[in-house]
C-alpha cells in the first residue's frame, strides 16, 4: 500500500506502531505515576471534553451504589458527564478522562464554596460505594496517594457534600477525614484499615461485587458479531463489521473494544447447510419443497485477521494524530 502525499515521513512512523501489534499480544493498559498503578479506560469515555484552564482543586465524590469501573464510565456516559478518576472496591485506581481533560462532575455548589470552584477549576474522583458509611479505608488510602502524587494542597481538596447542595452533607466525608489524619504519613506507613474511621474490607454480601471482572470495553456478545460478521463475510471490514454490531459508538471505542476482543477467544457457533438456503432449524423445508440440513460446530477463531482490518484502514486515514491517538489506547 503507497502512502498519502506529503505525509509519508508520519505514515512511516505510524507503520512503525502498527509492527509492534502485529503479534496481538496486547499488554493491560497500565500507567504509572509514582507508586500508583492506574488503568487507564478514558477511551471509553464519550465525554466531550477540553481543556482543563485551571487545575486548582480536588473533589471526592461517591457513586452512590456498586459496580466496577467500566459500569461507572457506561453512567457517565449517559448522563453526559466525565470524571478524571475511580476508585473500585479494591482501592485499584482507573484513569476516566484523558490527561489534562475538563470534566463534568460537580454543580449546585454552596455560596460558601470557593468562588472559583468549578468544573474548570477542579478534577475529581468516583469512589465506588453506595454511601459514605459504605466506603472503605484502602480507597481513602488509594485517594490520598492520588492527590499527593497530583500535588493539590490539602487545603484545596473537598469532599462533594461540601461544596454542593444536590449531594448528601457527608459525600466524601470518610476520606477527607483519612487525608487529613495521614497527610504527613509517609507513603509505605499509610494504614489499610482505621476502625475509628471505617471498614477496611467489605462484608461477605458486598464481595459479590469484587468478584465481577474488571473487562471493559471487553464484550462477549460483540466479540461473537465481529467473529459472526467475518465468518459469514457480510462485511469486509472491521469498522464495517463493528458498527453492525455496535451501531451507536465511535469508531475510536469500536477498535478499542476490538482490541479487547483480541485478549480472548470466544466459542462461536459455526454452521454450514447441505443447500444455499439458510436456516434456522435442524431440517426445514423451504418454499420450494427442497430440504435443507444445518450442521452446527463449535469453531474458535482467531481475531488477529479482523483487528488487521482495522489497522489497515486506520493507516490510510488523513488524520496522523487521530490515527496515533488510537493505538495509543491500544497498545
Amino acid at each position: 500500500m503507497g502512502y498519502i502525499p506529503g505525509k509519508k515521513n508520519e505514515l512511516m512512523e505510524i507503520d512503525r506502531l502498527y509492527e509492534s501489534i502485529y503479534s496481538f499480544s496486547f499488554k493491560k493498559n497500565i500507567l504509572k505515576e509514582g507508586t500508583l498503578d492506574i488503568s487507564d479506560i478514558s477511551g471509553t469515555s464519550t465525554f466531550k471534553s477540553k481543556k482543563l484552564p485551571k487545575d486548582k482543586y480536588f473533589i471526592v465524590h461517591h457513586t452512590a451504589g456498586r459496580g466496577v469501573a467500566s459500569q461507572v464510565i457506561d453512567v457517565l456516559n449517559t448522563r453526559g458527564l466525565g470524571i478524571h478518576w475511580i476508585i473500585d472496591r479494591d482501592g485499584k485506581l482507573f484513569k476516566g478522562l484523558p490527561s489534562g481533560a475538563k470534566g463534568a462532575h460537580v454543580t449546585s455548589l454552596y455560596p460558601s464554596a470557593p468562588k472559583d470552584l468549578s468544573n474548570s477549576s477542579s478534577q475529581g474522583v468516583e469512589i465506588i460505594a453506595k454511601d459514605d458509611t459504605d466506603i472503605l479505608i484502602p480507597q481513602c488510602k488509594t485517594a490520598l496517594k492520588l492527590v499527593k502524587s497530583l500535588n493539590y494542597p490539602l487545603s484545596n481538596i473537598y469532599g462533594h457534600g461540601e461544596v454542593s447542595s444536590n449531594k448528601m452533607k457527608t459525600e466524601g466525608a470518610t476520606c477527607k477525614a483519612y487525608m487529613k489524619k495521614y497527610w504527613n504519613t509517609p507513603e509505605n506507613e499509610l494504614p489499610d484499615s482505621d476502625p475509628s474511621l471505617g471498614k477496611s474490607e467489605p462484608d461477605k454480601e458486598k464481595t459479590k461485587d469484587n468478584k465481577k471482572k474488571e473487562s471493559s470495553p471487553y464484550s462477549e456478545g460483540f466479540c461473537a458479531c465481529l467473529k459472526k460478521e467475518k465468518q459469514n463475510k457480510t462485511s469486509g471490514k472491521f469498522l464495517e463489521a463493528a458498527k453492525k454490531c455496535e451501531p451507536t459508538k465511535t469508531d475510536e471505542y469500536l477498535i478499542l473494544m476490538g482490541s479487547k476482543c483480541a485478549e480472548g477467544p470466544v466459542n462461536l457457533p459455526a454452521t454450514t447447510t447441505t443447500s444455499k438456503t439458510s436456516t434456522t432449524s435442524d431440517t426445514s423445508t423451504t418454499s420450494d419443497s427442497t430440504p435443507t440440513t444445518t450442521t452446527t460446530t463449535t469453531k474458535s477463531l482467531k481475531f488477529s485477521d479482523i483487528f488487521k482490518s482495522a489497522l489497515k484502514e486506520e493507516k490510510i486515514s488523513k488524520d496522523v494524530d487521530k490515527v496515533k491517538n488510537i493505538l495509543r489506547k491500544v497498545l
